[in-house]
């Protein structure tokens, strides 16, 4: 019968489960048999193998839970020689393993030919393992496509196992550390480098040096260490010596990374070609490299500033000379921006500087106004609000718009301005479905020539016409406050606050606008007012081609000043013209006699009376004493306000 004890097992009172430390139970086809500890308690006969150190019984442990030493009784007597091959091949690839040595594959030579192996699988390592043959290994050359070998494996030395198991409470530290060891016999002699691990946890380790071995008792000098803490439930296993370096910063052999990156000369300014060490948690905790330029980038994506902080918030110096710059790119960039980021983890952009240093607020790009032209400062708006100023102060200055102006050809240069030279626009745009078109715009300049604390200036106001894409001035505040219309052409108040109206000749009068008043040049203060009918002097209360019965009405508090008459026919108004405040009453005027192609004025002693009332308005009947006889005349009263 055959057995297989390598390594040692951990059971638990009233469990069925067990697990091993330095065992191959898979590799060594353990499938069956019994499980019998050292230690009082029951056999546990095997219900199932799960891998080289886990398993289950078919009855649970009824001793006291522990690690201890065991033996596994292979009960399978046709399959002896094969469990015997592959119970020594188990111990093999431990101690292989522990030295460093990791076999690709293993098996008869038949196994072995019948691989399919190329020029990339150079190196590749197969163990022969069969009834009878040495153990021996085979290398697969890449160049020659052919196997290399065999090597012979010359079989272990010393004693059957070089894993133990210890008890001892140590704390994880260098130096002269004493373990006691629950085995016997294990194959370590002085100078063997040994690691104690943890079994909770293989990343708290001590490794070292033997530095002297008897019985149960194991001294050993640590050099390296991981993790932390005091444990009590080491396993000891042989370990390869650390490979030997030539140098790094002068230090050979064995090298600590602590040590010598402590050591080491520091640098000031990092260059994106320097490298750090990483261990990779992703790939087996190898060590890898780090340049400064993937380490910069890293924190940059990663970089969040959360919104628990408890004191102030401070990116970059205390001192009276420091200063802050974010740089969208360390090169030249084409779309580059810097943006900021607001609402539920920045999930909206509430602004950026874009790639020409324009700063958009609203949008994720600069949009074009009017003429193409991108303003370095934008702000976007879906509503109707888009900046507001204010002024919070108890003194009587509001807030302030300020645009300025100098010739200089560098910011903060000052060079005077000229006359004419536009100082700052306000433009009113509207899109015409494919850009934006200035509708009007208010522009300040400067007019006169201007000298120190000397700065004559203008405000132009200008609308751009229908059917046209270009402002046009309509009106503008000279640098004396004179008030002019059309580009300059006229003068509505001057600097004394005269007020200016065009004026026309009599034969070139324009057409009529109710409301509105121009001046004679024919006559000096020839005001003229436009009933939209006609030009006529001020206070004229017209009736135009009366050919029969009708009325006018006097507003309230007016009088009647004057009242002329013209007939436009050769017939004469039989009886004359009588006006009265009732229908055939004669107390404004009795009778007025109008020949034809006459032309006068009622005489004032004719007119009775002229005013009638300084609240309500008064109804005048004009009509003739027998008849209008075919003539058609035309009636001008002269109004003024008294009340």
């Amino acid at each position: 019968m055959s057995y297989y004890s390598t390594g040692t097992v951990t059971v638990t009172a009233g469990s069925a489960a067990f697990v091993g430390a330095g065992t191959a139970w898979a590799v060594a086809l353990v499938a069956g048999g019994t499980l019998c500890i050292e230690a009082a308690g029951n056999p546990m006969p095997i219900a199932s193998i799960t891998d080289d150190t886990h398993g289950t019984a078919s009855v649970k442990w009824t001793g006291a839970s522990g690690t201890y030493s065991y033996s596994i009784a292979l009960e399978n007597a046709n399959a002896a020689a094969m469990v015997n091959v592959n119970t020594t091949l188990s111990r093999v690839l431990v101690s292989l393993s522990l030295a460093g040595i990791h076999p690709d594959s293993s098996g008869t030579l038949t196994q072995r030919n019948a691989l399919t192996l190329n020029n990339t699988n150079d190196g590749y390592l197969f163990l022969r393992a069969e009834i009878g043959v040495e153990f021996a290994f085979y290398r697969w050359n890449g160049n020659t496509l052919a196997w290399e070998g065999p090597y012979i494996w010359t079989g272990l030395a010393g004693s059957a196992s070089v894993v133990g198991t210890s008890t001892t409470s140590l704390a994880i530290a260098t130096g002269a550390k004493t373990f006691t060891v629950v085995e016997s016999a294990r194959g370590w002699g002085a100078g063997a480098r040994l690691r104690a691990s943890s079994n909770a946890n293989a990343a708290n380790f001590m490794e070292g040096t033997v530095t002297s071995y008897s019985a149960n008792t194991l001294v050993m000098n640590i050099d390296l260490i991981g993790g932390s803490g005091t444990k009590t439930d080491w396993t000891i296993n042989l370990v390869g010596q650390p490979g030997a370096v030539t140098s790094v910063n002068g230090a050979t052999g064995a090298v600590f990374i602590e040590a010598v990156t402590h050591a080491a000369t520091s640098k000031a300014t990092p260059v994106d070609a320097d490298e750090l060490p990483l261990v990779d948690s992703a790939a087996s905790n190898i060590l890898k490299k780090l340049t400064w330029a993937n380490l910069k980038a890293t924190l940059l994506a990663a970089a969040t500033f959360t919104t628990s902080l408890t004191g102030p918030l401070l990116v970059g110096g205390t001192g009276t000379g420091s200063s802050l710059t974010l740089q969208s790119t360390s090169g030249v960039g084409a779309t580059d921006f810097i943006r900021f980021m607001v609402g539920n983890n920045g999930a909206t952009e509430a602004a950026r500087f874009d790639t020409s240093g324009h700063f958009v607020l609203g949008s994720t790009t600069s949009q074009a106004t009017i003429a193409g032209g991108q303003p370095p400062f934008q702000v976007h708006s879906l509503g109707p609000f888009t900046s507001t100023f204010y002024t919070w102060a108890n003194a009587p200055a509001g807030p302030i718009f300020t645009y300025a102006k100098s010739r200089g050809a560098t910011v903060g240069a000052h060079t005077i301005v000229q006359s004419g030279d536009t100082l700052g626009i306000m433009i009113g745009a509207g899109s015409d479905g494919t850009q934006f078109i200035s509708a009007g715009e208010i522009r300040f300049l400067s007019d006169g020539t201007p000298g120190t604390n000397d700065m004559p200036g203008r405000i132009a106001f200008s609308v751009t016409p229908d059917g046209t894409a270009a402002v046009v001035e309509a009106l503008r505040i000279s640098n004396n406050g004179a008030l002019a219309h059309r580009n300059n052409a006229q003068t509505i108040f001057d600097q004394n606050s005269h007020l200016g109206l065009r004026q026309y000749a009599a034969g070139s009068l324009p057409a009529q606008s109710a409301g509105f008043f121009i001046q004679s040049s024919d006559v000096l203060g020839g005001e003229l007012a436009s009933d939209g009918v006609q030009w006529i002097s001020p206070g004229m209360l017209v009736k135009n081609a009366v050919t029969a019965n009708t009325t006018i009405s006097v507003p309230a508090g007016w009088y009647i000043a004057d009242i002329v008459f013209a007939n436009t026919t050769a017939n004469a108004v039989t009886g004359g013209v009588k006006i009265g405040t009732t229908s055939g009453a004669t107390d404004v005027v009795a009778a007025q006699a109008i020949a034809g192609s006459a032309i006068g004025k009622v005489p004032d002693a004719s007119i009775l009376k002229t005013l009638f009332s300084r609240t309500a308005a008064q109804t005048l009947f004009i009509q003739t004493v027998t008849s209008w006889n075919g003539a058609s005349v035309e009636l001008s009263f002269k109004l003024r306000k008294a009340f």
